[in-house]
């Protein structure tokens, strides 16, 4: 759809309901004229622990991720806080198993650049997970670095 804009927060265009992702900086949309059968956006945290990483191997991952609709922040009450290292938070209307997949391509790619590290150990990485239900309960710092944030937000 030549011109169709797609505002991940709001989840609507021109009265129709959309859900999207971005994928190897590719904009894949799903649209959906009926609401009643619309899955509402969720948050879902993912944690992504590399093993035998190379100095870089995170900064790259941190690319990775953000390409795929993941950050390093959330937003509590207009105020932006940072995650844990190595945690990651998605809204999205996507099910728990499709976000797992967006997750393992971006960390699957990190690998993919060098196989085995500077100490000829083989690269591998770890992935957990889980949709935020209702309240989150926290104590993280307020963040100051607008890299970690969903594009168009401010801190």
């Amino acid at each position: 759809m030549p011109g169709l804009v797609f505002y991940p927060r709001t989840g609507r265009y021109n009265n129709i309901v959309v859900s999207g992702c971005y994928i190897n900086n590719k904009h894949y949309i799903t649209l959906c004229s009926n609401p009643l059968i619309f899955k509402a956006m969720e948050n879902f945290t993912t944690r992504v622990e590399l093993h035998n990483p190379d100095e870089g191997d995170y900064d790259l991952l941190h690319h990775e991720m953000r390409e795929s609709l993941f950050y390093r922040a959330i937003n509590h009450l207009g105020t932006w806080h940072d995650l844990p290292a190595d945690e990651y938070d998605c809204l999205s209307a996507l099910t728990a198993p499709l976000i797992y997949s967006l997750a393992y391509t971006a960390a699957q790619a990190v690998i993919d650049i060098k196989p085995v590290n500077e100490r000829q150990q083989i690269k591998d990485f770890w992935i957990i997970v889980t949709k935020a239900d209702g309240d989150r309960v926290y104590k993280l710092p307020k963040t100051t670095e607008i890299s970690k944030l969903p594009p168009g937000e401010t801190l």
